[in-house]
């Protein structure tokens, strides 16, 4: 018997082959036309590659279908396809409500129409409809911990509440360890709260698991973004700390006979000399988590895509190459000392405002998320 080219364009979706994905489900529907769940399916592979209008085609198509929970979950995809633009909040609120009058008991609509409602800043009424999705939902680790993250959505979208939301989705994250998109939106959430260290932390012990080609691409970048964001911070407070040590305080002990005015060529040496000792000693701290291979392979497979990452990465040996010329040949070259504290800043300024990007992801990478 010939494999179900749903089940295998499931696959391809799954590993991020919308292509292949596409080709499969246009053959299935080409032997039945009005097939839902391979329309629903193809829906999100277009949406998966921003081709919106199409993906919202085939949603209504799909919404025809015999069967009710076909229908109810092309409604459910439909709502999620319209909230993706806000001007459109009703219409998404009425797909949703759609969806849960067709499966009452069915929890993910539940989910659907709380989005919508949380869209609309309705929160009281988006809090209710998320607290019946969590008691509507299984006891499965994976089912209940998505319930949960519908209602972190509601407070995260509200400012007040938004706390709350973080702890709620931590909660969600404790449930199902292994999901990296679960994970990724939990990273998000801390990301957003502020509480970026927590945030690397999720992502590394997210990518200890993961197989490499599976992580979230947001997630990798998220990852690759603090992991660099950490390391530049340390390394800015170093080269910071070295020229005022060696230059504003050491080199001018003792006035006239100062070691800066009679021996300048020691404390251009000693400070480079400390200067890579410190880089050293940062270096070893902050990326002691690429020492799990798993955790390597993901930052190494990221990090050499990203325009920004070379050029943190070039900034750093700049900086390295400046306090090795101190040591070597100090009095040629007496700025060895200070002129990595001005790379490093320049690079930190670059970083945080390249790191804007990635507070907004595209339209294919919100609708990954809610495809989940």
């Amino acid at each position: 018997m010939d494999a179900d080219p749903r089940a295998q364009a499931m696959t391809y979706l799954q590993v991020r082959q919308p292509d292949k994905a596409r080709e499969l489900l246009r053959s299935a529907l080409a032997q039945n036309p009005t097939d839902g769940t391979a329309l629903c399916m193809l829906a999100h592979v277009e949406a998966s590659v921003g081709n919106l209008a199409e993906a919202e085609r085939y949603a209504r198509m799909a919404t025809a279908d015999a069967d009710t929970a076909t229908r109810a979950a092309a409604f459910g995809t439909l709502s999620r396809l319209i909230g993706l633009d806000a001007a459109r909040g009703r219409e998404a609120l009425e797909a949703a409500s759609a969806a849960a009058q067709l499966e009452p008991e069915e929890w993910r609509h539940r989910a659907e129409v709380s989005a919508a409602l949380a869209d609309l800043r309705d929160f009281p009424a988006a809090e209710a409809q998320a607290m019946a999705a969590i008691q509507l939902s299984p006891i499965d680790p994976a089912e209940r911990s998505r319930a949960l993250v519908a209602l972190a959505r509601v407070y995260l979208a509200d400012p007040a509440q938004r706390q709350r939301g973080y702890r709620v989705m931590r909660e969600a994250a404790a449930l199902d360890p292994t999901d990296p998109s679960l994970q990724q939106q939990v990273m998000s959430a801390q990301f957003t709260a502020g509480h970026r260290a927590e945030a690397i932390g999720t992502a590394f012990a997210s990518l200890r698991v993961t197989p490499t080609a599976a992580v979230p691409p947001l997630l990798a970048r998220l990852s690759v973004y603090l992991l660099l964001r950490r390391l530049l911070g340390w390394l800015l407070l170093v080269a910071f700390a070295v020229p005022l040590l060696f230059f504003g305080i050491i080199g001018n002990i003792g006035g006239d006979a100062a070691a800066l005015e009679t021996d300048p060529a020691l404390i251009v040496r000693a400070g480079a000399f400390v200067g890579l000792v410190g880089f050293g000693l940062v270096f070893a701290f902050v990326l002691r988590p690429l020492a799990d291979r798993s955790v390597a392979r993901a930052v190494w497979r990221f990090a050499r895509r990203s325009a920004l990452a070379w050029f943190d990465a070039v900034m750093i040996a700049l900086a390295v190459l400046s306090y090795l010329t101190g040591l070597v040949v100090p009095l040629l070259f007496v700025p060895a000392v200070p002129l990595p504290f001005l790379l490093m800043l320049v690079t930190w300024l670059v970083h945080g405002w390249g790191g804007l990007a990635l507070k907004t992801p595209s339209v294919g990478e919100l609708m990954a998320q809610n495809n989940r």
